[in-house]
């Protein structure tokens, strides 16, 4: 299991599971948040997204 082996990718689901879709409304979100949730889904080595492909 990659969450073994990649403590980023292992952190990066929970980073996610932060964001709802009501919150891209709200003003109060800090810029180190939007970068951080960037980077969690977007990482090329760690990222979601990049995981999420290589499962379909």
């Amino acid at each position: 299991m990659r969450a073994r082996t990649d403590s980023s990718f292992n952190i990066n689901p929970h980073t996610v599971l932060g964001w709802s879709y009501s919150a891209r409304y709200e003003s109060g979100i800090s810029e180190a948040f939007a970068r951080e949730l960037h980077d969690a889904v977007t990482n090329e080595k760690s990222g979601i997204l990049p995981w999420l492909k290589t499962q379909w």
